[in-house]
């Protein structure tokens, strides 16, 4: 026979398993529900009202020292390549003249000399690249 005591604990442990068998029930309804919505919706309502993107340039500059002498400094290097076998003739011969100009602007030798350089590599069909870094 089972005694008062026994019983208060058995109906307790029933009706802990009856909700713990509700809840995971409801959870994997709602599971169901969620994978069987449409996912634009969701998407358009909530993820892109709440999210932005924005292009941010990186902060450069100088680095000093505690007592304010400069320790490190930002400069700007790129090297230039030309890829003349993917140019076309008609962008080429259409702006390697502006080229040209700009390049001996830049570095302060005659325009020539950059079109001869230029013509040469268009004609072996190669790539160009310029061993000097330019410093902006």
């Amino acid at each position: 026979m089972i005694t008062i005591t026994k019983e208060k604990t058995l109906r307790w442990g029933y009706l802990f398993a009856t909700v713990a068998l509700c809840v995971f029930v409801m959870f994997l309804g709602r599971i169901v529900v969620l994978q069987n919505t449409n996912v634009q919706e969701i998407k358009d309502d909530y993820i892109n009202k709440n999210y932005r993107t924005a292009t941010l340039k990186a902060a450069r500059g100088n680095l000093f020292a505690s007592d304010g002498s400069i320790l490190a400094t930002t400069v700007m290097r790129y090297d230039i390549y030309l890829d003349f076998k993917t140019i076309k003739d008609t962008v080429y011969s259409n702006n390697i003249g502006a080229l040209s100009d700009s390049l001996s602007k830049m570095f302060g030798k005659p325009r020539a000399e950059f079109r001869k350089r230029f013509d040469e590599q268009k004609r072996k069909k190669s790539i160009l690249f310029f061993s000097k870094r330019v410093r902006l």
